[in-house]
């Protein structure tokens, strides 16, 4: 179970930030400029211009992320409440196992929601834009993933 939501926290984590990649990358801009709030790439005009999105899609991309942002701000702070908990039990003077483990499943259970309900968003992007613009998204986020790759390797020498 938890190989399982190591997996799908991965693949939400590649998600959310391949979405200020994708933004800052079509942009041709700086690290700093033409950054979208809260990876809103899909207002980008030059993502909205290689993805050819209609202004019905990228209404749809806003509902949809505007539907689920107090959703996911709500169970990012009940993860924070856990592990504030989980930190408690841990620091006592005495250690008390098995609250400890019911704390961590807890934990665990804040967790996995969050990357339930981000999943679901992903899905509903991935709904929204269909196969070819979602394989566009995909290729563009492994040449950019490459070029930083590439830029650290040179920062390194």
């Amino acid at each position: 179970m938890l190989k399982h939501i190591s997996i799908v926290m991965i693949v939400i984590m590649l998600v959310f930030t391949s979405s200020t990649v994708i933004a800052q990358g079509m942009a041709g801009e700086s690290k700093h400029q033409g950054r979208m709030p809260f990876g809103k790439w899909w207002q980008n005009p030059a993502a909205i211009e290689k993805l050819s999105l209609t202004q019905e899609e990228v209404y749809t991309l806003d509902a949809a992320f505007n539907s689920r942002a107090r959703k996911f701000m709500e169970l990012k702070h009940a993860i924070e409440l856990e592990q504030f908990e989980m930190n408690g039990i841990m620091e006592g003077k005495t250690l008390d196992e098995s609250a400890l483990m019911a704390q961590f499943n807890k934990l665990e259970s804040a967790r996995a929601n969050l990357s339930r309900e981000r999943f679901q968003y992903y899905v509903q992007v991935r709904k929204i834009l269909g196969p070819d613009r979602f394989q566009k998204i995909k290729a563009f986020r492994q040449r950019m993933l490459q070029q930083k790759k590439g830029a650290i390797k040179q920062g390194g020498k």
